[in-house]
């Protein structure tokens, strides 16, 4: 399974057995955030300060496209090209495996902000809108639909295949799991509220994240460094998106 680090700049391998290798990205404060499994069999990645979309292989060589915005999230399409967010562009834009981009408005009359993308059952690229708080799908081609929640201000921001055929999303400020059909038919369930917490001793930390063994030869520009599995995450380290082994 890979992931990103936003704040150490860097794309995280885990393998079943708990071992942990980490890519550093070349660009520096580069913020990586969204990671997807391309068709090319690579993981591709956007940079949210770096304003590029990154591809990392399996055997961790780093290339990257400069795109002229930040992105957000990334998904690959059914087309077989990465698809990903560019909320202050309001545009939803392609890349192709050999790195050319193309960028498609996702407005009208006034602006969206795109949260998150995933492919859909359908073909369609799915997505969430906070501005017009609104659930959207794009064709390859570029085409537009719009379904405006129920519950007004929402603020519906992840968005996920489900395996019975819909696509499946979070609304954040109304506490909400929402269900969407291909057609547009929308369905919210209402989060239970959470039990008060009880206080409890905080546990004791027993390791600090593995000691550094031997990493795969890699170039200077972007060595990694792998960790064996233990009971904590290192200090300070965030872990963002997760993408496909």
């Amino acid at each position: 399974m890979w992931f990103t680090q936003p704040d150490d700049g860097q794309i995280g391998r885990i393998t079943p057995a708990g071992v942990v290798t980490e890519y550093n990205v070349p660009a520096g404060n580069s913020t990586p955030t969204g990671i997807a499994a391309g068709a090319d069999g690579n993981l591709w990645f956007t940079e949210l300060n770096g304003h590029n979309i990154g591809k990392i292989t399996p055997a961790g060589e780093i290339t990257e496209y400069d795109i002229g915005t930040y992105p957000g999230k990334v998904t690959t399409g059914p087309d077989g090209n990465l698809w990903w967010t560019a909320p202050n562009a309001n545009s939803i834009a392609k890349t192709t495996p050999s790195g050319v981009t193309t960028k498609y408005p996702t407005y009208t009359t006034y602006k969206d902000y795109i949260n998150t993308i995933a492919a859909g059952p359908d073909g369609k690229l799915w997505f969430t809108t906070k501005d017009q708080n609104s659930i959207g799908n794009m064709s390859t081609t570029g085409a537009l639909k719009y379904f405006t929640l129920p519950t007004g201000a929402a603020n519906p921001v992840d968005i996920t295949s489900g395996p019975d055929g819909n696509m499946w999303f979070t609304e954040y400020d109304s506490h909400k799991i929402g269900k969407i059909t291909p057609a547009g038919a929308i369905t919210e369930y209402r989060c239970p509220p959470l039990a008060p917490a009880r206080r409890r001793s905080p546990p004791a930390l027993t390791a600090r994240c593995g000691s550094p063994t031997s990493a795969p030869t890699r170039s200077a520009r972007s060595p990694p460094t792998e960790h064996l599995p233990t009971a904590h995450p290192a200090p300070g380290t965030g872990l963002r998106d997760l993408g496909g082994f």
